[in-house]
């Protein structure tokens, strides 16, 4: 038995987040996105993990991507680590199947820090990547898509505007909390504590049959994401 948070109407909010996110795309100046729904409920994926692994890998083999970016392992939310988890496990599934798997990034999420969340950059002791601070014009750009999230105007506050940051995505034993001490969840009623979360990581594992502490690290890539993102 478990308990995690619950809505009233959880399918009307999953809708409204994907309302959200089809409003913030569309303000992209991109070509047309193909936006992919899973069907994992909120607070849901760290007990689907295998699922997840397997569909993800099988959107990575379809799209062929060279690039792929991710959530860092870090105790902020537990879907994000589980979104870090599948990531790299769709890579070790990819490389079993003989092919050649896509580079993994991260970007930055959020984390504790004490009781706090910290936003916008990695955990500390971490390789802090690549930081690019945002153009006026850009900053306005990106304000207005997080304007397109009424569900999360709270937590957005705590997000700053001026700096995206990435890096290459480490190897981590995801047997293993991601940081000593309290974790940013556990600060809620989510029915999820660290330990748990590391316990189903590790029961992924073994279902993927993947080894239980090896897990695929990005691959010296910073500088060719420097290089496409200067002009």
């Amino acid at each position: 038995m478990r308990t995690a948070r619950t809505r009233p109407d959880e399918e009307g909010y999953a809708d409204v987040r994907r309302s959200e996110l089809q409003k913030a795309l569309s303000c992209m100046r991109a070509a047309p996105l193909e936006l992919i729904d899973l069907g994992t409920p909120d607070l849901e994926s760290s007990y689907n993990l295998v699922t997840t692994a397997i569909a993800v890998a099988g959107i990575m083999k379809r799209l062929s991507p060279e690039l792929v970016f991710t959530h860092p392992y870090e105790g902020g939310h537990p879907d994000h680590d589980s979104a870090a988890f599948s990531a790299r496990a769709a890579l070790s599934l990819i490389e079993s199947a003989g092919m050649a798997p896509p580079r993994l990034m991260e970007f930055t999420s959020y984390h504790a820090d004490g009781k706090k969340l910290a936003a916008s950059r990695f955990l500390p002791g971490t390789p802090q990547g690549l930081g690019i601070a945002l153009t006026e014009e850009e900053k306005e750009f990106k304000a207005g898509m997080y304007a397109c999230y009424e569900t999360q105007k709270g937590a957005l506050r705590h997000f700053p505007i001026g700096t995206e940051r990435f890096r290459p995505a480490p190897g981590y034993d995801f047997t293993s909390p991601p940081h000593p001490g309290r974790l940013f969840y556990q600060n809620f009623d989510w029915g999820l504590k660290g330990a748990k979360w590391c316990r189903l990581a590790a029961r992924a594992m073994e279902g993927l049959g993947l080894p239980s502490r090896e897990v695929p690290q990005g691959r010296g890539l910073l500088g060719r994401l420097i290089s496409r993102l200067s002009p």
